[in-house]
């Protein structure tokens, strides 16, 4: 009984000690954090930036991949007055989702690369944008029909369009790139913070285990000197 009593005991003080270590591992590690940016924070604006980003390497892309097929990547502008192609439209939304983009590229978390990299693209971005867009617009309104035997129009938005995609184009590469470079550095993070709690709890339970072992070894050594006083009386 005594022996089953004892272990009771000291399962309780166990789990005490094990509460109280667990508690102060999980208050350490937070305030480990400082004024670190939430989780929340971080994931919001990588979320941002990676939704444009999509955007620029799928749909963007596919953009300008039909108006160069159509039209020529040169100077030198490659038309038919008589084709049967509409070009693709850029949507209010992929818009705003520039615009977003921007916004959050001077707030905190701070992104480093990826911000500096961003406020580079944008203004690039933008012009491209309007550009195909009155191009779209000089097609689908079929103003072409009234432009000199020398589209001289269609000629200086095709000329506008191109300079402007070979600035556009290495800048969305290097802000692509930066991404990825964060998504990388981020999973990283996960994992070493991770690791970090982890050990720092580990930690803190073997200490309450050890500090619970010493104080049953105490509480035996003092039973034993009491029963060996009793026994001299």
């Amino acid at each position: 009984m005594r022996k089953a009593g004892l272990l009771a005991l000291g399962l309780i003080v166990c789990i005490s000690m094990m509460a109280y270590y667990f508690d102060k591992a999980s208050m350490l590690y937070q305030n480990n954090q400082g004024d670190v940016p939430t989780e929340e924070d971080v994931d919001i604006k990588y979320n941002t930036y990676n939704e444009l980003n999509n955007y620029i390497v799928k749909d963007y892309a596919e953009v300008l991949n039909d108006y160069f097929e159509n039209f020529g990547n040169g100077q030198e502008l490659r038309f038919e007055k008589c084709f049967s192609f509409i070009l693709r439209s850029i949507s209010k939304c992929d818009r705003k989702n520039l615009e977003k983009a921007f916004v959050v590229s001077s707030q905190d978390p701070n992104f480093k690369s990826v911000d500096a990299s961003l406020q580079e693209l944008y203004p690039q971005m933008t012009e491209l944008m309007s550009l195909l867009e009155e191009m779209r617009s000089y097609y689908l309104m079929r103003n072409y029909v009234d432009d000199d035997e020398n589209d001289a129009k269609a000629k200086e938005l095709h000329e506008k369009i191109v300079a402007c995609y070979y600035v556009y184009s290495p800048l969305a590469e290097k802000y692509s790139s930066s991404l990825r470079d964060v998504a990388i550095e981020r999973e990283k993070s996960h994992l070493r913070q991770s690791n970090k709690g982890e050990l720092l709890i580990r930690y803190y339970c073997l200490r309450a285990l050890i500090k619970a072992e010493d104080l049953l070894r105490n509480f035996e050594d003092k039973k034993s000197t009491f029963a060996n006083i009793r026994e001299e009386k």
